[in-house]
């Protein structure tokens, strides 16, 4: 039996609640800077269908785009360093992004 909309008991809320805290995507959806994370993910990865990246021309792009941002919302509205950024978006509890070395392959081997 399943639980009317509305009552206490519904087992699909229960079930749901997991992937939304487990989820890189549902995480993605709460996140302080969901927007900028979006724009970037879109912007160099998505768009131009590129799937790598070294970190350094990311990070050059992505402090670009700060620096415009910065001067139409002011300098505490992204007060960090785009390296900082980044590397709390490829972050295990994150997961947006993910670092590698550029000759390793699956497995750790080169």
């Amino acid at each position: 039996m399943v639980g009317a909309p509305g009552s206490w008991y519904n087992p699909w809320a229960l079930r749901s609640r997991r992937p939304r805290r487990d989820h890189p995507a549902w995480r993605l959806l709460g996140a302080q800077h969901a927007p900028l994370i979006v724009s970037v993910l879109h912007r160099y990865f998505v768009e131009p269908n590129v799937r790598t990246m070294p970190r350094d021309e990311l990070v050059a792009r992505v402090e670009d785009d700060l620096f415009h941002l910065r001067e139409e919302l002011g300098d505490d509205a992204f007060p960090r360093p785009a390296a900082d950024y980044l590397d709390e978006w490829a972050s295990d509890d994150k997961g947006w992004l993910r670092k590698y070395y550029p000759n390793q392959r699956r497995g750790g081997r080169e």
